[in-house]
């Protein structure tokens, strides 16, 4: 099945609906005495949220709101005293964290102050002179090669190209050395966050692609047009099939990071670049999946109630975590994508996926994509993010039943995803990334990815996965093992879509139905049990379940087929 056959499931909202739908569900939260937005669950502004509204006000016409969010917004930049709002939320709601976040407000009072003054504001003069006032960078924490230093720095060129700057292009010249010099991978196109987060490497470069497109013609500018070249390769390469990132590190499946992925690819089309209307759509497709039932937009790519922080990492929420996501669909919007995706847009690429993107050092992570199907295989996970093996099994646009980012079990450690596990007696142990941290490699064939790590003592873990039209077979091993195998299969049963998934169990197979899809895993070797689990476990995407298929007698390696029935 070729792709086109494979719709998503809100081909008819445009991104401008989806931003006036995003910006409507953050209104009630706004703070007329304070002025300020704040947000729905902790009920004070939290982070940047209140600068990024007043850009998404701005860009839906909605003025004079934006022009009071921008000057409170401007005011807190300028008195370094303010309390900083508020960043994290521990413990459930027991404990908050307070940070100083105010780098990443800067882009966004220069955007703002652009559309108010376009609009023809009476208060956008002011706005100017407040802007034009803010000592840059003293006021802000960061300085370069951080990402949040690349937020105040494409801010700052704004400015600059603005005449309002007391700095220069050989200012930002040397702000952006530091950047080339230690983190910026320009052959295979990534800035390197620590820990290696795909989500931080886009949004670094997105906001290095602004200056460009903002006319940066400085010393680095041949650097940065090499990096909108080789990044737009790898984040085709990232893409999943269902149109998200690849599950690595922080804040993949934050909505911010399926917005800067729009944006990114926006910038890169109206650069001349060629980007395959099929990554645009599939972007499209990913970020309708944080539209909620109750029409507000979800930070994360869930669409869950906020209150059960279900997929939130420390620091998400909703008044920063939406509203900087829908800042980054306003540029794409401005890049001329509102029309080329969503309505008009094709659901994917006229011909089938086929393609390969692999990582070695430092990485060690590789994806395989072909028709409906992605598979992701991480050999170097941070412990704290994500599993080892595969962490990502796409089955298409428009889709729930998505084996995507490692479930935690509530009360123990380390995460499940799927794939094949050592049992002792009743006991299961999944593989771990300490067992097998040396040696790694991968290679790829026509049909499918292959992966290989082993521990010192040469014990290993393989994995090869084949991509058929609606079957991807794996085959796990974990050679020299001398005991049974059990399957695990940790999968959505609660996504916020008002569906639960439904599990059936066979002799020889698990049946998962959710809505309209559904999905087989069918191992091949006799049975020995199967124990469902439907609740007890979450990810990214929403609450899970998870089905343990003990295999008999003791193997080193299971075949087993996943199989799209409808």
């Amino acid at each position: 099945m070729t792709e086109s056959a494979v719709p998503g499931r809100h081909d008819s909202v445009l991104l401008s609906d989806y931003l006036r739908q995003g910006v409507d569900g953050l209104v009630p939260s706004w703070n007329a005495r304070t002025g300020q937005l704040d947000d729905p669950v902790v009920g004070e502004p939290t982070q940047y949220g209140t600068a990024y509204f007043a850009l998404i006000t701005a860009a839906v016409g909605r003025h004079d709101l934006a022009a009071t969010a921008a000057a409170t917004a401007l005011a807190h930049l300028a008195d370094g005293e303010q309390q900083p709002a508020v960043s994290s939320v521990r413990a459930g709601a027991l404990q908050f964290g307070r940070g100083n976040h105010r780098d990443f407000m800067w882009p966004a009072m220069l955007r703002t102050a652009d559309l108010l003054r376009a609009a023809g504001h009476i208060r956008s003069g002011a706005l100017d002179a407040a802007v034009g006032a803010l000592a840059v960078p003293d006021t802000f924490k960061a300085r370069p090669p951080s990402n949040w230093s690349a937020v105040w720095l494409s801010g700052e060129w704004r400015r600059i190209v603005g005449g309002a700057s007391p700095y220069t292009i050989a200012d930002v010249d040397a702000w952006l050395e530091p950047f080339f010099a230690e983190r910026i991978d320009l052959e295979q196109g990534m800035y390197r966050e620590p820990g290696l987060p795909n989500s931080y490497d886009l949004f670094t470069r997105v906001h290095l692609q602004d200056m460009v497109a903002t006319g940066y013609d400085g010393r680095f500018r041949s650097q940065l047009d090499r990096l909108a070249e080789t990044g737009l390769r790898r984040t085709l390469g990232v893409q999943l099939s269902d149109g998200s990132v690849a599950s690595a590190h922080r804040s993949t499946a934050q909505t911010w990071t399926l917005g800067a992925q729009l944006a990114l690819l926006g910038a890169a089309r109206a650069a001349g670049y060629d980007v395959p209307a099929g990554a645009l759509a599939r972007a499209h497709a990913a970020l309708m999946t944080t539209l909620r039932p109750d029409g507000t937009i979800s930070p994360v790519q869930n669409g869950l109630p906020a209150g059960l922080r279900i997929g939130y990492e420390g620091y998400t929420a909703d008044a920063h975590y939406t509203s900087l996501a829908l800042g980054f669909v306003v540029a794409a919007i401005r890049d001329g994508l509102d029309g080329a995706v969503g309505v008009d847009a094709p659901s994917a690429d006229a011909a089938e996926r086929d393609a390969t993107h692999i990582e070695h050092d430092p990485t060690y992570r590789a994806l395989r994509h072909r028709g409906r199907w992605s598979v992701h295989v991480n050999l170097d996970p941070h412990p704290h993010y994500d599993g080892f093996g595969i962490v990502d099994l796409t089955t298409g646009t428009g889709r729930r039943l998505q084996f995507v980012s490692s479930a935690a079990i509530a009360g123990a450690t380390g995460f499940v995803n799927l794939g094949i596990a050592a049992r002792d007696g009743d006991t299961v142990h999944p593989v771990a990334h300490r067992q097998f941290a040396r040696n790694r490699s991968f290679t790829s064939s026509r049909d499918g990815l292959s992966a290989e790590a082993r521990d010192d003592a040469g014990a290993a873990y393989r994995v090869t996965v084949r991509l058929g039209p609606e079957t991807a077979t794996v085959e796990e091993s974990l050679p020299g093992n001398g005991t049974p195998l059990t399957l695990l299969v940790p999968y959505p049963r609660d996504v916020g879509d008002g569906a639960l998934t439904d599990v059936r169990t066979g002799r020889d197979a698990v049946t998962l139905t959710h809505g309209a899809e559904t999905v087989r895993i069918t191992p091949e070797a006799p049975i020995r049990r199967i124990i469902h689990l439907p609740g007890g476990l979450t990810n990214r995407r929403g609450l899970c379940g998870l089905v343990r298929i003990d295999l008999d007698d003791p193997r080193d390696a299971l075949r087993y087929a996943v199989t799209v029935v409808s």
